[in-house]
């Protein structure tokens, strides 16, 4: 698995430079034609094929249908895990850190400004009491997420304008403006 990383890196360092303007202007005109087109569907799945669902720990989980890849997934040591792999909050801040710094790159690409470094690093704070039922008055999630964002422009580029274009890239972001407005979850149980 890691050689497949290390060859898509390569592969994606090697690209030429593109204008996300030309890759989305045409697709926010097919969307003003067909709503129903911009509606997308992203995927994850676990499944106890490789680790057992005897095993309480550990799990794995695939994302993306199209050519999944999986991920080992451990149990919180805060909760009587190992600690042995990320954890589903460790991935829920990964999702909010790799969605910002997308947007990021995508924002500043549209308004031409070249981003020299850039970082996203998230920290989210949880009590367990809640989930453990230590304490009823303790809410079963997390309470805060912290991020830090470190961007570094080439060039002489205004700080003013490194502030609007992370304000944007915020405002933008699908999964903090999710987490933000708290998104409808169903959970269906379906029979084998």
């Amino acid at each position: 698995m890691l050689d497949r990383y290390a060859k898509e890196l390569e592969s994606i360092q090697s690209k030429p430079p593109i204008k996300m303007k030309d890759r989305q202007l045409p697709l926010c005109a097919t969307y003003v034609e067909n709503a129903d087109a911009a509606r997308i569907v992203d995927f994850a799945k676990t499944s106890s094929s490789e680790i057992g669902a005897t095993l309480p720990l550990n799990t794995q989980v695939a994302f993306c249908d199209r050519d999944p890849t999986a991920l080992p997934i451990g149990v919180h040591k805060s909760v009587g895990g190992d600690g042995d792999f990320p954890t589903p909050g460790d991935i829920l801040c990964g999702a909010i850190a790799s969605c910002l710094d997308s947007t990021l790159r995508i924002v500043s690409n549209r308004v031409g400004v070249r981003l020299k470094r850039l970082e996203v690093a998230v920290r989210g704070t949880v009590d367990v009491r809640g989930t453990l039922r230590v304490d009823r008055k303790v809410p079963v999630g997390f309470q805060k997420f912290e991020v830090e964002v470190l961007m570094k422009a080439s060039g002489l580029v205004p700080g003013k304008l490194l502030d609007k274009l992370l304000k944007a890239a915020e405002t933008s972001c699908i999964v903090v403006q999710s987490l933000r407005g708290g998104a409808e979850i169903t959970i269906t149980r379906i029979t084998a």
